[in-house]
């Protein structure tokens, strides 16, 4: 039978540290021979000799580590810093900052227009709540907003006969809408407009409806 010893390597040398001292003390006492004494000496010895050298590699790498991260951090800020200087300067031209390896400016600013398509969401229901979530049509991630849009509108209504109306904007996805339990039963339709940072509105998206439940 497989005797249980400590996993731990730490509790493990001081358990075969306790062990190699008593059978060296006794080891005729345990049906042993001073080789056997002597060979678990040598054992505890080399294992002790790798554990504590491996330890101190340990503590060296970490600290090789912090001061690594230290001086790339300190290198960091001073590229960030003199990239700045250029920039602000304003005479450097694009083909300077370019070699540098820097991202250029665009010369000509392009206007970021209403989005082409219509929000594309889905209603995932839990008691007495709708969770909304709302994405880019042909995102294959389903979060994913147009270039320029900063959320979307959610409009809504309660029931065929109701009106739509404005309940709230949404920055994020998803987005959850929550609903009073004299509400439970009844259907609650949908609609979604992307809103840009212009404040400009994308057409409406399909109308969807689902039921409040409790």
């Amino acid at each position: 039978m497989a005797e249980s010893l400590p996993r731990k390597e730490s509790e493990l040398i001081q358990f075969a540290k306790n062990f190699m001292q008593t059978i060296i003390a006794d080891f005729a006492g345990y049906e042993l021979e001073e080789a056997d004494a002597d060979e678990l000496e040598e054992a505890f010895v080399e294992a002790l000799t790798a554990f504590e050298g491996n330890k101190a590699k340990q503590h060296a790498a970490r600290a090789a580590k912090a001061l690594k991260d230290t001086k790339i951090k300190r290198l960091t800020a001073v590229i960030r810093q003199k990239a700045r200087r250029i920039r602000a300067s304003g005479n450097t031209p694009n083909s300077k900052i370019a070699r540098l390896g820097l991202r250029v400016r665009d010369e000509i600013l392009t206007r970021v227009g209403v989005p082409e398509t219509a929000p594309v969401f889905e209603i995932l229901l839990r008691r007495t709540r709708h969770i909304i979530r709302f994405w880019e049509e042909g995102s294959k991630r389903r979060r994913r907003k147009p270039k320029g849009v900063i959320g979307a509108e959610i409009y809504q209504k309660i029931g065929e006969d109701g009106e739509f109306k404005v309940l709230t904007f949404a920055a994020n996805t998803p987005h959850t809408i929550d609903y009073d339990m004299p509400d439970v039963g009844k259907q609650a339709y949908y609609y979604l407009r992307w809103v840009t940072r212009r404040n400009e509105r994308s057409e409406m998206s399909l109308i969807h409806s689902a039921t409040i439940t409790g």
